[in-house]
């Protein structure tokens, strides 16, 4: 819908993400992220980006390889570009934006190696530390999980999360504010302080099953306009329901 009278702008529907006539948009599991005037799109393995009605597919493999690969429904995204996880090599790439026709290798290994045979529980592109990409990763063959912060250039943090249920977490959700991260398993909600390494359950709903954990990202120049959205940016939204009823 248009953003100041709710119009309806074709261009801005779900068909735009037909190919021959296939809508790419359909499947188990799709979901999407949006920056201003730019969507991604992550359906059947692959991600999509749409800037008004131009689609570009960006599942493109890595160092100008341009064989098609499975991407990790979880991914960190820009208003521009993104950072992918190739679920076939097991290897972060990035991918530059602007109608790129694949995606780079990321030349940044000091901590841990991008082709890192491990799965990817997780993926967000985060203004905390001046922004940079929060990844949740966990052993192959064990329940060993672990913290990755970077960004195309450089990493930061790489460590196992010790003393924590997060193996079994099924949504996550990182502070903005703190680097904090938010994770559930069940009806129970855990935070984790890579700081102190600490792990507290935050909130028990008992039988209800937590379905969405999200952070509303407020950018900070709405901040000189009106302060309450400094409260709002800081305030975690837990959605849980009945599976029963």
């Amino acid at each position: 819908l248009g953003v100041d009278t709710l119009e309806h702008r074709p261009n801005y529907d779900f068909s735009v993400f037909m190919e021959g006539n296939n809508n790419l948009a359909i499947g188990p599991g799709s979901r999407m992220e949006t920056h201003s005037l730019k969507v991604f799109l992550w359906a059947n393995g692959n991600v999509y980006t749409q800037d008004y009605d131009a689609l570009y597919p960006i599942n493109q493999m890595s160092s100008g390889n341009t064989n098609p690969f499975k991407a990790s429904r979880s991914f960190g995204s820009t208003p521009g570009a993104a950072v992918l996880f190739n679920e076939d090599a097991l290897e972060f790439v990035w991918y530059p934006g602007g109608g790129a026709s694949a995606c780079e290798k990321i030349e940044n290994e000091t901590l841990f190696k991008n082709k890192i045979d491990k799965n990817l529980l997780y993926m967000k592109y985060s203004a905390y530390n001046g922004w940079e990409y929060f990844a949740i990763l966990k052993d192959k063959t064990s329940d060993k999980v672990y913290l990755a912060r970077f960004t195309v250039g450089k990493q930061n943090y790489f460590a196992e999360i010790t003393d924590a249920p997060i193996a079994q977490a099924e949504q996550f959700e990182v502070s903005e504010n703190f680097g904090y991260v938010f994770y559930s398993v069940g009806g129970k909600l855990y935070e984790y302080d890579f700081n102190l390494k600490l792990n507290k359950l935050m909130a028990d709903y008992g039988a209800r099953k937590i379905s969405l954990l999200k952070f509303q990202y407020v950018d900070p120049g709405y901040y000189t306009k009106n302060p309450r959205y400094i409260e709002i940016n800081r305030r975690l939204c837990v959605c849980t329901y009945d599976v029963g009823n």
